[in-house]
Protein backbone atom coordinates (compact mmCIF):
# COMPACT_ATOMS: atom_id res chain seq x y z
CA UNK A 1 0.00 0.00 0.00
CA UNK A 2 1.23 3.29 -0.86
CA UNK A 3 2.27 5.90 2.06
CA UNK A 4 -0.49 9.11 1.99
CA UNK A 5 1.29 12.09 0.21
CA UNK A 6 3.98 13.79 2.04
CA UNK A 7 4.09 10.87 4.81
CA UNK A 8 6.50 8.48 3.02
CA UNK A 9 9.32 8.91 5.56
CA UNK A 10 6.94 8.38 8.68
CA UNK A 11 5.60 5.21 6.89
CA UNK A 12 9.27 3.63 5.96
CA UNK A 13 9.66 4.07 9.69
CA UNK A 14 6.92 2.18 10.68
CA UNK A 15 7.44 -0.47 7.52
CA UNK A 16 10.91 -1.19 9.35
CA UNK A 17 9.36 -1.30 12.59
CA UNK A 18 7.15 -4.19 11.33
CA UNK A 19 10.34 -5.70 9.51
CA UNK A 20 12.17 -6.29 12.65
CA UNK A 21 8.94 -7.64 14.68
CA UNK A 22 8.54 -10.18 12.06
CA UNK A 23 11.80 -10.73 12.36
CA UNK A 24 11.29 -11.72 16.18
CA UNK A 25 12.76 -8.60 17.24
CA UNK A 26 10.15 -6.15 19.53
CA UNK A 27 9.91 -2.69 19.41
CA UNK A 28 8.43 0.75 20.26
CA UNK A 29 6.47 3.44 17.63
CA UNK A 30 5.03 6.30 18.83
CA UNK A 31 3.38 7.93 16.39
CA UNK A 32 2.08 11.44 17.53
CA UNK A 33 0.79 14.64 16.07
CA UNK A 34 -1.97 17.10 15.20
CA UNK A 35 -5.08 15.71 14.66
CA UNK A 36 -6.10 14.98 11.05
CA UNK A 37 -2.53 14.58 10.03
CA UNK A 38 -3.22 10.74 8.81
CA UNK A 39 -1.97 9.04 11.47
CA UNK A 40 -4.82 6.15 11.85
CA UNK A 41 -4.11 6.18 8.11
CA UNK A 42 -0.51 4.95 8.41
CA UNK A 43 -0.49 2.92 11.14
CA UNK A 44 -3.60 1.17 9.91
CA UNK A 45 -1.63 0.22 6.35
CA UNK A 46 1.24 -0.85 9.08
CA UNK A 47 -1.02 -3.26 10.54
CA UNK A 48 -2.66 -4.42 7.26
CA UNK A 49 1.01 -5.23 6.20
CA UNK A 50 1.28 -7.09 9.46
CA UNK A 51 -1.42 -9.05 8.88
CA UNK A 52 -0.77 -9.92 5.42
CA UNK A 53 2.62 -10.97 6.24
CA UNK A 54 1.89 -13.37 8.77
CA UNK A 55 1.57 -11.08 12.48
CA UNK A 56 -1.09 -11.23 15.08
CA UNK A 57 -1.99 -7.74 15.75
CA UNK A 58 -4.65 -6.61 18.92
CA UNK A 59 -5.96 -3.03 19.02
CA UNK A 60 -6.81 -1.11 21.98
CA UNK A 61 -8.74 2.46 21.82
CA UNK A 62 -8.85 4.78 25.05
CA UNK A 63 -11.19 7.22 25.79
CA UNK A 64 -11.65 10.50 26.55
CA UNK A 65 -14.28 9.77 28.81
CA UNK A 66 -14.02 9.69 32.49
CA UNK A 67 -16.13 7.10 33.28
CA UNK A 68 -13.99 4.38 31.22
CA UNK A 69 -13.88 1.16 32.39
CA UNK A 70 -9.94 0.55 34.15
CA UNK A 71 -7.51 -0.37 31.79
CA UNK A 72 -10.01 -0.85 28.91
CA UNK A 73 -7.55 -0.56 26.46
CA UNK A 74 -5.45 -3.96 27.78
CA UNK A 75 -8.74 -5.36 28.04
CA UNK A 76 -9.55 -4.86 24.30
CA UNK A 77 -6.03 -6.02 23.27
CA UNK A 78 -6.52 -9.25 25.57
CA UNK A 79 -10.02 -9.93 24.10
CA UNK A 80 -8.79 -9.56 20.54
CA UNK A 81 -6.14 -12.07 21.10
CA UNK A 82 -8.79 -14.28 23.27
CA UNK A 83 -10.94 -14.09 20.07
CA UNK A 84 -8.15 -14.68 17.20
CA UNK A 85 -5.53 -16.91 18.95
CA UNK A 86 -6.18 -20.43 18.53
CA UNK A 87 -7.44 -22.08 21.35
CA UNK A 88 -4.84 -24.00 21.95
CA UNK A 89 -2.25 -21.61 22.12
CA UNK A 90 -4.56 -19.07 24.07
CA UNK A 91 -5.12 -21.34 27.15
CA UNK A 92 -1.06 -22.13 27.17
CA UNK A 93 -0.56 -18.62 27.04
CA UNK A 94 -3.27 -17.31 29.52
CA UNK A 95 -1.60 -20.49 32.16
CA UNK A 96 1.20 -18.87 31.48
CA UNK A 97 0.05 -15.04 32.28
CA UNK A 98 -2.13 -16.06 35.64
CA UNK A 99 -5.57 -15.69 37.17
CA UNK A 100 -5.03 -11.73 36.26
CA UNK A 101 -6.19 -11.67 32.60
CA UNK A 102 -9.32 -14.11 33.47
CA UNK A 103 -9.77 -11.42 36.10
CA UNK A 104 -9.37 -8.87 33.70
CA UNK A 105 -11.76 -9.94 31.25
CA UNK A 106 -14.04 -11.22 33.85
CA UNK A 107 -13.97 -14.74 33.51
CA UNK A 108 -11.82 -15.61 36.27
CA UNK A 109 -13.22 -16.55 39.87
CA UNK A 110 -10.17 -13.83 41.13
CA UNK A 111 -11.15 -10.00 41.40
CA UNK A 112 -8.63 -7.59 41.03
CA UNK A 113 -7.77 -5.36 43.93
CA UNK A 114 -6.32 -1.86 44.41
CA UNK A 115 -2.62 -3.71 45.37
CA UNK A 116 -2.92 -5.65 42.30
CA UNK A 117 -1.52 -3.38 39.16
CA UNK A 118 1.78 -4.39 38.96
CA UNK A 119 1.07 -7.64 39.05
CA UNK A 120 -1.52 -7.19 36.67
CA UNK A 121 0.78 -5.44 34.12
CA UNK A 122 3.24 -8.51 34.83
CA UNK A 123 0.46 -10.88 34.07
CA UNK A 124 -0.36 -9.01 30.78
CA UNK A 125 3.14 -8.67 29.86
CA UNK A 126 4.08 -12.26 30.28
CA UNK A 127 0.28 -12.63 27.83
CA UNK A 128 2.02 -10.95 25.22
CA UNK A 129 5.32 -12.53 25.37
CA UNK A 130 3.59 -15.81 25.34
CA UNK A 131 1.41 -15.20 22.17
CA UNK A 132 4.54 -13.52 20.07
CA UNK A 133 7.02 -16.41 20.93
CA UNK A 134 4.26 -18.71 18.45
CA UNK A 135 3.80 -15.40 16.08
CA UNK A 136 4.79 -12.26 15.51
CA UNK A 137 2.77 -9.89 17.64
CA UNK A 138 1.74 -6.27 16.51
CA UNK A 139 0.22 -4.21 19.81
CA UNK A 140 -1.88 -0.76 18.59
CA UNK A 141 -3.02 1.28 21.13
CA UNK A 142 -4.92 4.51 19.94
CA UNK A 143 -5.59 7.33 21.37
CA UNK A 144 -3.26 7.01 23.65
CA UNK A 145 -3.13 10.79 25.35
CA UNK A 146 -6.71 10.15 26.62
CA UNK A 147 -4.98 7.17 29.17
CA UNK A 148 -4.78 8.26 32.78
Amino acid sequence: MAAPVGRERPAAVLDAEVDRTLASHGGLVLVAGEAGIGKSTLVSAAVARARADGAEVAVGTCWDRDDAPGHWPWVQVVRSLARSVPSERWERAQAEAGAEVAALLGTGAAELGEGDELTLHDSVSTLLVAVAREQPLVVVLEDLHWAD
